[in-house]
């Protein structure tokens, strides 16, 4: 197996180094927490119980009253769990 590095083809590092700075200017959003353009959350729908809550991974997590009945959006990512309903972020958990 032959591996080549960018000094024997510098083509190759023009082209890594023109992606890497436009990846960097990437902005970051509340949607792509990281800065990248798309959203790598694991996605779980759920409808709120009676209680107010939510069950996630043997976890329960409180939503706000107005929206017992409704179904929820949870994302997943890095240890944090979002829930949306509609779009609308209800509220930000840390996984225990």
């Amino acid at each position: 197996m032959v591996l080549l590095s960018f000094m024997d083809c510098p083509s190759l590092w023009y082209i890594f180094h023109d992606r890497f700075w436009y990846i960097l200017s990437w902005p970051a959003t509340a949607a792509n927490v990281r800065g990248w353009p798309y959203d790598t959350s694991e996605n779980v729908t759920r409808k709120v119980y009676k209680d107010c809550q939510v069950a996630f991974d043997g976890n329960r997590y409180v939503i706000p009253h107005k929206y017992v009945g409704k179904k929820v959006l949870l994302k997943v990512n890095n240890g944090m769990i979002r829930i949306f309903h509609n779009e609308e972020l209800l509220v930000t958990y840390l996984i225990p």
